[in-house]
């Protein structure tokens, strides 16, 4: 007899994104679902992605950015983005304003904060990890 248990994820990036660590991620949580536990995961906003939603079967919350730049990107709302899929009519080779601020941010902030861009996603990452959890403690 399997015990159930409450299961809580925090990563910085989730589905439905497409990187080799959300793809590890995502079947782990999937797993322990489909194994009758309780599956949480605490990741960053994406634009157009709900910040509380289901995905087979696995609550997802979203909080903060992950980086610097995928905050830019929200902002500005670029539409092709890294770790998303597209269709092949979206494909086109990066703007020459996406090389600039690429450039910028290697000549600045990514040499400050390597190897954590991610640095910016904890605190409100500890936020909603307490307004989403406290409440049923």
């Amino acid at each position: 007899m399997s015990i159930s248990k409450n299961i809580l994820i925090i990563v910085s990036q989730y589905a439905p994104l497409q990187t080799p660590n959300v793809y590890r991620w995502q079947a782990i949580a999937e797993y322990w679902n489909k194994n009758g536990h309780q599956v949480y995961v605490l990741t960053s906003l994406r634009k157009g992605s709900p910040i509380s939603e289901k995905i087979s079967g696995v609550q997802v919350y979203r909080e903060g950015h992950n980086t610097l730049f995928d905050w830019f990107q929200n902002k500005v709302g670029f539409r092709s983005r890294r770790n998303e899929v597209v269709s092949s009519e979206e494909i086109r080779k990066p703007s020459v304003f996406r090389h600039v601020i690429e450039r910028v941010l290697d000549l600045t902030y990514r040499k400050r904060y390597w190897p954590d861009g991610s640095f910016m996603w904890i605190k409100p990452a500890i936020s909603r990890l307490e307004k989403e959890f406290q409440k049923s403690s």
